[in-house]
């Protein structure tokens, strides 16, 4: 009878070891895809974040050579920032090819 009650014991200290470990991995699972689902975010929140100083600074320049009435430095820089978000634009998972139009055509 002890050895019966002996592997009972062992086989229930197992089970517990084992539902422990698969709660373990269960958690690991998650905590891994949230730290993934963050590194993603931050990539894509830098990335916009370069774009958009890109396209400040260019409308900034734009502005500067409008103000001295240089149209053509003027229009070069609104070209930049057109191509900055053309850019990002056609980095997007829905983007086509052409899809780009001509925002600073009437500049020139």
């Amino acid at each position: 009878m002890a050895t019966i009650g002996s592997q009972i014991g062992q086989f229930i200290e197992r089970k517990r070891a084992e539902d422990g470990l698969h709660r373990a991995q269960a958690e690991l699972a998650h905590v891994t895809r949230v730290a993934t689902l963050g590194e993603l975010t931050a990539s894509i929140a830098h990335g916009n974040q370069s774009a958009l100083a890109a396209v400040v600074n260019n409308a900034t320049a734009c502005v500067h050579w409008l103000a001295a009435q240089n149209l053509e430095e003027a229009r070069q820089s609104a070209d930049r920032s057109c191509e900055t978000v053309i850019g990002r634009r056609n980095h997007r998972p829905d983007s086509r090819p052409g899809q780009e139009g001509a925002f600073a055509e009437g500049l020139g």
